[in-house]
């Protein structure tokens, strides 16, 4: 089953095939399938196993090297976008190609590269290619490639120059995105990979610019699609399926794009095929449906990376959260004195002066119990709590009166009434650490610090914030979170939109939620708190010897 995308590819490949300024090298193509069947897998079930082409790999790979300027015989396409789901094969055949380019092509001081925005997705088709590369040495051949393999270098050098045994230029190796350490290069081959995690284009703007005086060269950039709707990759494909349309022309540019339809339904299997036309070998159908499983019940953001990662969709940059099914599973109107002198950790937002302030406690599981509890103090200024109420109908003076929310006379909360709250909670319960948001504090904090209250600073990005939201997922979806069914925190959560970065990081996103979301903010610090002192599991790394 092929997607639009797919089948617009195969029907310009055609097109282009029947162009008289064109012809098709059926021997350039089963030269470049040929030498591919000669390497080795380098991971998984088939490691050490000869490269088994897939049909989609094979159609990729001959078109590349098969379509030639009928005049010159030079080849045709210069550019490349292979999009596809995650563990789609795409890695291995770029390394696979980058080898070809690098070695195998006759091309002279053949400089390639593999890029992406961090060193270590630049080295998954590099490394790739340097265990392919290790393979064919011991058949024998590629005996002049020498492997640099060190912290600072990731690189294969070609090393026979004739009788004097020198570098004679030719290389493929992996760097970062910094666009400062392309200038100057002059390649052969370009390889970007996750482009969906760029900021611009400064990547392979810099690859092409290098290009210009190689008659035959080749960016290729190999992606997922991600959480950047309107960023460089999706910018990227809308003047690529003009290309695929025939709107607009230019043969030098390669698209293939496996994705399912506008209207398919993600959770029909058939349509699968489409972002993963390798399923059944890569990805398994197992583990497809095993991926699925999870993402119908771990939470959005687990569905959000199923459909982004494993079915080649674009991600909404924002998501609604937990159901309220979910949310309330195992909640109790359990009594704070039940919580007395308990270990627990804590989470100040302070918002805006004029609205809610919220200070979380979460109590972790014991040998006797497995559930967190969770108190959480609000605070609002009375006048404001009054115009909420009338002109907005949020029930601030109900849960007022109830005891869920504290108001402060006047129309800013006062910080000296939260202080006073937060130091006798801090007596009456054992406060490891509590986290607040260091680019929202103020004096109030200053004066805790002093008190020695346990404070600590967080910053609210993607970088520490995401793990504690995941965990705090996790630990509603799984039935472990009692909040007391206090209805100012249920109300904050189901106000909480996530938002992901190109990554599929998450944080909060204050900007699309619908209203105020400041207690499930403090709750998630207060996650953030216990998982610092947490017992770590023992972490072990790898040195791998090059």
């Amino acid at each position: 089953m092929a997607g639009r995308l797919e089948r617009l590819a195969v029907e310009r490949c055609v097109r282009l095939m029947n162009d008289p300024k064109y012809i098709f090298d059926e021997e350039e193509a089963g030269w470049a399938l040929e030498l591919i069947g000669t390497f080795k897998h380098t991971k998984g079930d088939y490691k050490g196993v000869l490269f088994q082409l897939m049909d989609w790999q094979k159609f990729f790979v001959a078109y590349i090297y098969g379509l030639k300027y009928a005049d010159s015989g030079l080849r045709v396409t210069r550019k490349v976008l292979l999009c596809i789901a995650k563990k789609g094969g795409k890695s291995e055949l770029g390394g696979a190609i980058g080898l070809i380019e690098a070695f195998f092509n006759g091309e002279q001081a053949a400089e390639c590269y593999t890029v992406a925005n961090k060193r270590d997705q630049a080295k998954f088709s590099f490394d790739s290619a340097r265990v392919m590369t290790q393979y064919v040495k011991q058949d024998g051949l590629l005996d002049d490639v020498k492997v640099y393999n060190s912290q600072q270098s990731y690189k294969l050098v070609s090393k026979l120059n004739g009788e004097e045994n020198e570098p004679d230029g030719s290389f493929f190796t992996a760097i970062a995105s910094d666009s400062g350490t392309l200038d100057g290069v002059f390649p052969q081959f370009g390889l970007v990979d996750e482009y969906h995690e760029s900021r611009d284009t400064s990547i392979p703007d810099n690859l092409e610019s290098g290009m210009v005086s190689r008659s035959q060269p080749m960016l290729m950039i190999i992606t997922t699609r991600g959480f950047n709707i309107l960023g460089p990759l999706w910018q990227l494909e809308q003047r690529y399926e003009a290309i695929l349309t025939g709107a607009e022309e230019n043969d030098q540019i390669f698209p293939l794009i496996f994705a399912m339809d506008d209207e398919d339904d993600w959770e029909d299997e058939p349509t699968w095929e489409k972002a993963n036309p390798g399923i059944g070998q890569t990805p398994t159908w197992e583990g497809l449906r095993s991926e699925y499983a999870k993402a119908k019940t771990e939470g959005a953001s687990r569905l959000t990376s199923f459909k982004t990662k494993n079915l080649n969709l674009w991600a909404k940059t924002s998501t609604t959260w937990i159901k309220r099914e979910d949310y309330m599973q195992v909640s109790t109107s359990f009594a704070e004195k039940e919580l007395l002198g308990r270990t627990c950790y804590g989470g100040l937002d302070l918002a805006t002066v004029r609205d809610l302030t919220a200070w979380a406690l979460l109590f972790p599981p014991t040998e006797d119990d497995p559930k967190f509890y969770c108190l959480v103090r609000f605070f609002a200024p009375e006048e404001n709590a009054k115009h909420r109420a009338t002109t907005d109908k949020v029930p601030y003076l109900d849960w007022a009166k109830d005891g869920w929310l504290m108001l402060t006379p006047g129309n800013v909360t006062d910080y000296d009434y939260v202080e006073s709250v937060i130091k006798t909670d801090c007596q009456q319960f054992d406060v490891v650490q509590a986290n607040y948001d260091r680019f929202n504090s103020s004096d109030m904090v200053t004066r805790l610090v002093a008190d020695d209250v346990p404070l600590e600073s967080f910053n609210q990005g993607y970088i520490n914030f995401n793990a504690p939201i995941c965990a705090l997922e996790k630990m509603i979806l799984e039935g472990k979170f009692d909040h007391q069914n206090n209805p100012v925190l249920a109300w904050c959560f189901q106000n909480t939109v996530l938002k992901f970065n190109a990554g599929g990081n998450v944080i909060f996103d204050k900007g699309k939620s619908r209203e105020r979301i400041d207690g499930a903010v403090a709750v998630a610090m207060a996650k953030a708190a216990w998982m610092d002192h947490k017992e770590e599991p023992e972490i072990t790394g790898e040195i791998m010897v090059w």
